[in-house]
């Protein structure tokens, strides 16, 4: 993106967002008619953004362009589904939700931070629970991805353990759900999410309790346009019963995660601080309230002039996709401020927040204003626009992870959680022990169904040995032969290449989705292999 670009779309945006404020917190409107929703572009053009606004919404579109254009896929939310649902699930919006991932202090854990589906409004099942992240995609089934990178399992206690913290009219619809990764080196291999400081020697606790009204122009990042257009799509077919059960379908984890690759939809915004919160849950996670103002996206939106959109994919959308639902529960709110003492002009782009519930909203559809919140859990296709009023809590640091886990009161549920994957990772152990390839036992242990006790998993993890073994054999022997072949290479620099391709392969061996098919899986294998000798200068005659 040009200057001149970044200019026109930081001005607009500033407008944009503070009329936000100045239109709808100022004058406090009790009621909001249709026509004042379908007029506020021209509210916004009526009325400039002080500079101050200006330069705070510069680097925060800066931040966003840095994000984009730099594929900073640890920016991006992270979406968790199910994969049993209950048979009354009605559509997608009943069980897509967003957050982050984050690092924790125990070797090979993560933690998803973001929005869950109450376990008593039927919809989440328990058992695999899948989570996909900057392109990475943790859990898998049959016909999914050849490739993951971990996953979690969630049982019915735990479910029900975490409805009890869960409430939509008081707001609380965040949870913590631990994760086994085969990031073993957490610290080095998975990045986490940069947080919003005011100043370099400011800590993010430090920089939100910072914030006074009014506060600040910030941005919504979420996946819902797109999430939206695939829910209307897989209307009738995002499932599949088998037996008595009922799954998502084995096609949608592919789509899933080819969304979560890509950059998210930023949603100018207006956030709000220093209001006190009555809700259930305790005060030190509140932050404050987030309003969003959505008028016939993404023509209106201040991220579009002169076709001048990004993420550009989106350029073809009409304002139907982007209505705001239960699908951005838990996505993560950025901000970065004008702070020239910082060092530099702007702080560093990072979360603020998260969406913990719609608290209120306005929506346009078709000339009538709506409010029901089952509007919520809908895709109305005459949405025209909408103002929404957001919830928003703090993010947990890896650091600080047991005690936001105490203040939402989930300690039952996410100890029931972390003590089938300790019982997955004894497994893993056992498996090494026995002398099995660590890859290949991680990864057959992620294909089994339940983790209830480390003898079940061992032996059901069993058979995903047994093919895994073989395919790592047959890839061994693919790599072998392929140097072996090459007639100029001296003896000793074959066995030497063997045996980095050997390691190499047994690092890969962590990462293959063992309940892919056999032929999928070699392929794979095969495709690396040469890749990886490629990169090192060799072009093997491979068939």
């Amino acid at each position: 993106m040009s200057q001149q670009q970044l200019e026109v779309i930081a001005e607009q945006s500033a407008d944009y967002e503070y009329n936000i404020y100045n239109y709808f917190v100022v004058k406090q409107k009790n009621s909001i008619t249709a026509e004042e929703l379908e007029q506020y572009p021209k509210i916004v053009l009526m009325n400039k953004a002080p500079t101050l606004t200006q330069e705070d919404v510069k680097c925060q579109v800066q931040g966003n362009s840095e994000a984009y254009s730099g594929n900073k896929f640890w920016l991006y939310p992270a979406i968790i589904i199910p994969e049993a649902i209950s048979s009354s699930t009605k559509s997608l919006v009943d069980i897509i939700r967003q957050g982050i991932v984050i690092t924790s202090n125990e070797e090979g854990l993560l933690y998803f931070i973001g929005g869950c589906v109450n376990y008593n409004s039927g919809y989440w099942r328990s058992g695999k629970y899948l989570i996909f992240q900057g392109g990475a995609q943790f859990g898998a089934t049959g016909q999914t991805s050849i490739t993951m990178s971990g996953g979690t399992r969630i049982n019915t206690a735990a479910l029900k353990e975490y409805a009890m913290t869960l409430n939509e009219e008081s707001l609380q619809q965040i949870c913590v759900i631990p994760i086994l990764s085969r990031f073993y080196d957490p610290a080095s291999s998975w990045i986490n999410p940069t947080y919003y400081r005011a100043a370099n020697n400011v800590s993010y606790e430090e920089s939100v309790n910072e914030l006074i009204l009014p506060s600040a122009t910030a941005q919504l990042l979420t996946y819902q346009p797109e999430l939206n257009l695939l829910a209307i799509k897989r209307e009738k077919d995002f499932y599949y019963r088998s037996d008595t059960s009922t799954y998502i379908s084995k096609s949608l984890p592919d789509q899933l995660l080819d969304i979560s690759s890509r950059f998210p939809y930023p949603y100018p915004a207006y956030y709000t601080s220093g209001i006190v919160y009555s809700g259930n849950f305790p005060t030190q996670l509140f932050l404050g309230y987030l309003r969003v103002v959505i008028v016939d996206f993404p023509k209106q939106s201040p991220f579009y002039s002169n076709d001048l959109l990004y993420p550009e994919f989106h350029n073809d959308y009409r304002s139907n996709p982007f209505i705001l639902n239960n699908m951005s529960i838990g996505a993560p709110v950025y901000l970065s401020k004008y702070n020239p003492n910082n060092g530099k002009p702007c702080t560093d782009y990072g979360v603020l927040g998260l969406l913990c519930a719609i608290s209120n909203f306005n929506a346009d559809i078709k000339g009538n204003i709506v409010t029901d919140r089952s509007l919520l859990s809908q895709l109305p296709s005459d949405f025209i626009a909408g103002y929404y009023i957001l919830t928003l809590v703090k993010a947990p640091e890896p650091s600080n992870i047991d005690q936001y886990i105490k203040w939402l009161g989930q300690e039952n549920a996410v100890n029931m959680v972390l003590d089938g994957i300790r019982k997955a990772k004894r497994a893993i152990s056992s498996l090494i022990s026995s002398g099995i390839l660590a890859g290949i036992a991680f990864s057959a242990v992620m294909a089994v169904e339940e983790w209830e006790s480390e003898d079940q998993i061992t032996r059901d993890a069993k058979p995903y040995v047994d093919k895994l073994n073989k395919l790592y054999n047959e890839a061994l022997n693919y790599a072998t032969s392929c140097i072996e072949s090459l007639p100029n290479l001296p003896r000793n620099a074959k066995i030497i290449y063997i045996q980095q391709v050997q390691q190499y392969l047994s690092d890969l061996m962590y990462e293959v989705n063992a309940e892919a098919s056999e032929e999928d899986i070699l392929s794979w294998l095969e495709f690396k292999i040469q890749e990886y000798l490629s990169n090192q200068g060799i072009i093997p005659a491979c068939p």
